[in-house]
């Protein structure tokens, strides 16, 4: 990891004269599935679950979080979005 927090630009991992080379074949790389990681079918390292756990509400509510900002958004909200059934408020009719 250090390699890849070199201010000098010629001593930074990938950035040398082996290039894009030097970072896809180091050894901490092994095993790494780059494919994935460009086509998008990586998993993600962690999922958080959609509904909050009780520990986590109480958490959230002590740190000020209002109760009804803890309420899952609808299962649709994001098809909603993407189809345009929520103009942007700020856009110019």
């Amino acid at each position: 990891m250090v390699g890849l927090l070199q201010p000098c630009e010629t001593r930074r991992l990938g950035c040398g004269a082996l290039g894009l080379a030097s970072l896809l074949e180091h050894p901490w790389f092994d095993g790494f599935d780059w494919p994935a990681l460009v086509t998008g079918r990586m998993p993600p390292p962690f999922v958080p679950p959609r509904e909050p756990t009780p520990d986590m509400t109480a958490q959230l509510l002590a740190d000020g979080l209002a109760p009804c900002m803890l309420e899952p958004p609808p299962v649709d909200a994001a098809v909603q979005v993407q189809l345009g059934a929520h103009p942007n408020p700020n856009s110019s009719p």
